[in-house]
């Protein structure tokens, strides 16, 4: 439980460091090492979403799916590498009853979309996994959402 007590002091001095190194772009920095975060976020728009190699780098990946406020990813598609850890599939099943209508709608389209492109192997089991949340999406989107018949 002591961990407890922990937490607020590395998040204090996390979000010093932050504070400190966004003095500006020609301004120095308190920390030099320290990226201009509005830089990232451009590199993160560009960039392709990578596959995460271990647990816990997927459980960071999918606590920031979640926890993103305007959920700008929902119904991107990504490259196949992109699905094959199921970080993204397990976002959707953790915001399936909070996202909007049109979010949910977008996921559908894009798990679908992307179910189809997902050949061999290797991705059996990530197709068998975007099956069911395409499924649950579509429950969900039926349940609450009024939205044009198929067909």
């Amino acid at each position: 439980m002591r961990w407890a007590y922990f937490l607020p002091v590395v998040a204090s001095a996390v979000a010093l460091a932050l504070i400190s190194g966004c003095s500006g772009a020609a301004g120095p920095t308190f920390f030099p090492g320290l990226k201009n975060p509005a830089d990232e976020e451009k590199a993160e728009e560009k960039a392709p979403e990578p596959a995460c190699k271990t647990t816990s780098s997927c459980a960071g990946v999918l606590k920031k799916l979640v926890a993103q406020k305007d959920r700008s990813w929902v119904g991107k598609p990504v490259a196949p590498e992109g699905y094959s850890d199921g970080t993204r599939l397990f976002a959707y099943r953790a915001l399936r009853k909070k996202m909007t209508c049109p979010e949910i709608e977008r996921a559908v389209d894009e798990t679908a979309s992307a179910r189809s492109k997902l050949s061999g192997e290797s991705n059996a089991a990530v197709r068998a996994l975007m099956g069911k949340v395409n499924t649950e999406l579509r429950a969900e989107r039926l349940a609450r959402c009024r939205h044009k018949p198929t067909g």
